[in-house]
């Protein structure tokens, strides 16, 4: 396989932000599907093929690898930290699709696939690590075949003003939170709990991004709360969530 080398150049100087990943609210799977489950029931109506390859850009939501296999695609996952590679792994076993899922430890950046060797290509909670998101969306461009489907699922950063206090808040909170559900402790730990709003993408630039090289069918936008929510749900009341449907 050739590589042109202006694009091995452009990865190479990727931006990667290490601490991004999962939310704090995904260690609750009642939480985990009440946000998520009806982007998840998008996706495997709208991009499986039987037969076909899917790759699996990190498994921030490791279920989705076995969902895609058992829509009879062959799905590659690539992702960088082992406990999720694992996770994916042990997921598909259990539900007896190991022979149609391959995991890849390590960063997708690094993996060099044939060109045009995937129908699908599903980023989901994976595009916030890279900066400048082009040169990602560039190689999933290479890697998809003619007519090939990505889905995208992001975390963008809010662009409302912050409220004075807010920071404090955000702060406070979980100090209080901790007080009144020790066991909920390890959830607040996470870096993300309660997060500041400026993490993620710029939802702008990354739509400006994708159409400028791929033809888009569809957009959908979440409530600025549905994160802060979320996390706190996971923490106090996982169930409770699903009675906020106004949120999507």
């Amino acid at each position: 396989m050739i590589q042109l080398k202006s694009a091995i150049d452009k990865i190479a100087r990727l931006h990667i932000d290490r601490d991004a990943g999962p939310p704090a609210w995904a260690a609750s799977e009642a939480v985990r599907e009440a946000v998520d489950g009806p982007a998840r029931r998008a996706l495997l109506d709208w991009g499986p093929a039987p037969g076909r390859k899917a790759l699996l850009l990190g498994a921030s939501w490791p279920r989705l690898a076995a969902d895609l296999a058992e829509r009879e695609m062959f799905v590659t996952v690539v992702e960088p930290d082992p406990a999720r590679a694992r996770a994916v792994s042990e997921d598909a076993g259990a539900r007896g699709f190991l022979t149609r899922v391959t995991v890849s430890t390590g960063d997708a950046k690094d993996r060099t696939f044939e060109p045009a060797g995937f129908n699908l290509v599903v980023a989901w909670e994976s595009l916030e690590r890279y900066e400048p998101v082009e040169t990602m969306l560039e190689k999933l461009v290479r890697e998809l075949k003619t007519g090939g489907k990505l889905y995208i699922r992001a975390r963008t950063r809010a662009t409302g003003p912050v409220l004075s206090g807010e920071a404090a808040a955000r702060r406070l909170v979980p100090i209080a939170l901790s007080a009144a559900y020790p066991r909920a402790s390890a959830a607040m730990a996470n870096v993300g709990f309660l997060g500041a709003r400026d993490r993620g993408c710029d939802g702008a630039a990354l739509i400006d991004a994708v159409t400028k090289l791929f033809v888009m069918e569809r957009t959908e936008r979440e409530h600025v709360l549905v994160p802060d929510l979320a996390d706190l749900a996971a923490t106090v009341a996982p169930r409770a969530l699903t009675a906020l449907p106004w949120l999507t």
